[in-house]
């Protein structure tokens, strides 16, 4: 099945395995039912048109830590040895 998206976060064109796509940018999706992963091609290796009604891209959920509003966790000092 082949979808236009959004790249949710920076991934590598599948295909010419140059340019880098930013998060936000059109992307094309491609799911194999025989593969795990989805496979992306970049607007210039995908062959076809981007659609100008492509969704703008979500805002992510809120973490664990965002929810029970934890303040976030110090890391603690390395100890001197002598």
């Amino acid at each position: 099945m082949r979808m236009w998206a959004r790249a949710e976060r920076e991934i590598k064109c599948g295909y010419c395995r140059r340019r880098w796509i930013a998060r936000g940018e059109p992307v094309l999706k491609i799911h194999l039912p025989t593969m795990r992963r989805d496979l992306y091609r970049c607007v210039d290796c995908a062959g076809e048109p981007v659609p100008d009604h492509l969704p703008p891209l979500a805002d992510a959920p809120p973490t664990l830590t965002q929810l029970l509003e934890l303040p976030p966790r110090e890391w603690l000092p390395y100890k001197e040895t002598s």
